[in-house]
């Protein structure tokens, strides 16, 4: 009431009801002669003096002569020891004003009875802590934002160099902010808010998440699921952090924080750089398909924020380019870029692709249909994470030539001029066809030979007596003809491989096996592969190598991964793969975000699968196969989360009648 006050020498607070808070006086390290007023939790709830308001953050009081008062007028103040004004609220409540702290931690300034208007809460100036029914937002008719402000450092409550706040700029996002020069400039980014949560970060189902757009303001908004006290705490480095307390303890716990890594950092990559991280965590930026470094220079040093330019301009309406109209790049599992525009006349995905190609300002759309519906771009593309924790595909307007339509062109006017100079040549051709026909025989005979000694022939190994296999280049080349049954494998160029996976690009790797890196790929004819590149310096040689093309290539079964072919140049040792995109078993088994999605039911399904395989191979093959290195990573999920074995480099035949089988190396995993 008017008149009262709170001492620090006394010890004075103000305690919300249920005990959950308290105001009072505090130093932030219990041993500084620096005093603030703020708002902390109750003993009876927490066991450390965790602040979560601070009035005076800007101008301490030295000593313990400090106060707080309501004044004539009904403003808080906070007054030094010679009863100097220190901070006030600014408000206005008239003779009849009351100050409460609520169970929520805001502290209020109304009138004395119950139904007063409220004159004012700590809930419309926070700090540097956001408790469940704050409101983070702006008020639409003044465009005043309220933001979060962290601390100086750990032990200093003066406003630091961060913020938090929605998007000044309209949009359902939340930015965090960093304070250089006088300049506010953006750190980090939630991504567009969908209705149910935010699509560039995976957020723990700790709350109940809400964004209020309306005529006087916009703001976002959470409610804990249950008892559980939480907080997010903006700290003084930029991170934002999610704080849960457990009853029992009465202690805390960080359960979710941004950003984590550096691929998080808004704009790492520049425009048209996608950030990825090595298998150290450490951040890469590769230009996105159809795009090249703004300076190979600076690129190469490291120093990627000037982004990337497009190699081949879009074409949009301009009907007299000869390459074809403009197309689309799909890359997937993205964080998607920002300053994203919903498109609401989008029914499907063909719908929204059909809104950005006859746009020539769409730069590129994402889509899905229970989630995001449809995205545009129409500024540079900026921001982009390429990451399996995110779920949605990003499509880039490319120009035609970049998709492959001007090669194909050219290729169709060579094979014309080609099957002329043929036409005209055809007297000599017939003339000469003994001698090519020889020179056909001598260089099958030499091409063979070639890949006979690329694939050394290994070691027997010597078990019950018998072979347990013979892993010679004959299997593939040999006996395979003389039964009539071909592999069907198809040898690839290393040409056609770097193709592919774009020059095996860091944002198309799926992942590090055992013996190399993994990347996906596209054939010429649209087709989706795995492409398994072996390391120099990995355990897998020759061996290894054919042992795999061998096995794989004569195994067919639903629960094994199916080979589709492989490609020896030099040091260079690849096997391509069908392309699985569910990946492997423990990316999914071991995430403690994703393994909710193995319910008891498709666990059984996947565990019967792997079954089934591991029954094919042991028994009801036409070889004997023990695989060696069975494991969760070697373990792929199709589209449909159905397991299929892979990763046969250890693998070992026996002979039909055999049982057992000796090895001189310990290998594969218990």
């Amino acid at each position: 009431m008017l008149g009262e006050s709170l001492t620090d020498a006394d010890g004075g607070t103000l305690v919300s009801s249920s005990d959950v808070f308290i105001l009072g006086f505090f130093s932030p390290d219990n041993t500084s002669t620096n005093r603030y007023v703020g708002i902390w939790y109750h003993p009876n709830v927490s066991v450390t003096q965790d602040v979560v308001w601070v009035a005076n953050r800007r101008r301490p009081i030295s000593g313990l002569g400090g106060s707080i008062a309501l004044s004539q007028s009904g403003d808080l103040t906070v007054l030094d020891g010679a009863s100097n004004l220190v901070w006030s609220a600014g408000a206005s409540g008239g003779s009849n004003a009351t100050l409460q702290l609520m169970i929520s931690g805001n502290l209020v300034i109304s009138g004395a009875t119950a139904g007063d208007v409220m004159m004012w809460q700590s809930f419309d100036h926070p700090t540097d802590t956001f408790l469940p029914e704050m409101q983070v937002g702006l008020n639409a008719t003044t465009g005043e934002p309220r933001l979060f402000t962290s601390w100086a450092s750990p032990h200093d409550p003066a406003p630091g160099n961060y913020s938090m706040g929605i998007d000044p700029q309209g949009s359902a996002q939340i930015f965090i902010w960093e304070d250089i020069g006088g300049a506010r400039v953006r750190r980090w980014r939630s991504g567009e808010w969908n209705g149910h949560k935010f699509i560039g970060t995976v957020m723990r189902t700790l709350n109940i998440y809400g964004f209020a757009y309306n005529a006087e303001s916009r703001y976002f908004s959470y409610t804990p699921h249950n008892a559980s006290l939480l907080r997010f705490v903006l700290r003084s480095d930029g991170v934002e952090q999610t704080w849960m307390q457990s009853p029992a303890t009465r202690r805390w716990s960080t359960v979710w924080e941004q950003p984590t890594d550096e691929c998080e950092v808004y704009g790492t990559c520049g425009a048209y750089g996608s950030c990825s991280l090595d298998g150290e965590q450490r951040p890469r930026c590769d230009c996105l398909f159809g795009f090249q470094p703004r300076s190979v220079e600076e690129w190469d040093a490291g120093n990627w924020t000037g982004g990337c330019v497009r190699r081949s301009k879009l074409a949009c309406n301009n009907t007299s380019n000869s390459t074809g109209p403009d197309g689309f790049w799909k890359v997937e599992k993205m964080k998607l870029p920002a300053h994203a525009v919903w498109s609401s006349n989008s029914a499907d995905e063909a719908d929204c692709r059909d809104a950005c190609s006859e746009d020539c300002s769409c730069l590129a759309y994402a889509f899905s249909v229970s989630d995001i519906s449809c995205l545009v771009w129409k500024n540079d593309l900026v921001d982009i994470y390429q990451s399996t924790i995110f779920d949605y595909d990003l499509n880039i307007k490319l120009a035609a030539s970049e998709l492959g339509d001007k090669d194909r062109s050219t290729k169709r006017v060579a094979l014309i001029s080609s099957m002329s100079a043929l036409a005209s040549l055809l007297i000599l051709c017939v003339c000469g066809f003994l001698f090519w026909k020889y020179n056909a025989r001598q260089k099958d005979a030499l091409k063979m030979q070639t890949k006979k000694e690329n694939l050394v022939t290994c070691t027997r190994l010597s078990g019950t007596g018998n072979l347990a296999s013979d892993f010679s280049s004959s299997i593939l080349y040999g006996n395979e003809k003389q039964e009539g049954k071909g592999s069907d494998l198809s040898l690839f160029t290393f040409d056609t491989i770097q193709t592919a996976t774009n020059y095996f690009c860091e944002s198309n790797k799926l992942g590090k096996g055992g013996f190399g890196y993994v990347y996906k790929g596209m054939l010429p004819g649209g087709q989706e592969v795995a492409v398994k590149r072996l390391s120099r310096s990995s355990g897998q040689g020759l061996e290894e190598f054919k042992t795999e093309v061998i096995l794989i290539s004569k195994l067919q079964h639903r629960n094994l991964v199916r080979l589709l072919g492989y490609c020896i140049q030099g040091h260079e040792k690849i096997l391509i793969y069908e392309y699985l995109p569910n990946k492997s078993l423990d990316a999914i088994l071991f995430d403690p975000l994703k393994r909710d999605a193995l319910d008891w039911d498709r666990r059984f399904i996947i565990i019967e699968g792997i079954a089934r395989g591991l029954l094919y191979l042991h028994r009801d093959s036409r070889l004997r196969i023990v695989h060696r290195d069975l494991k969760a990573s070697n373990i792929l999920l199709d589209e449909n989360m159905n397991p299929k074995i892979s990763d046969f480099g250890m693998a070992r035949m026996f002979g039909g009648n055999e049982n057992q089988f000796n090895t001189n190396h310990v290998v594969g995993t218990l």
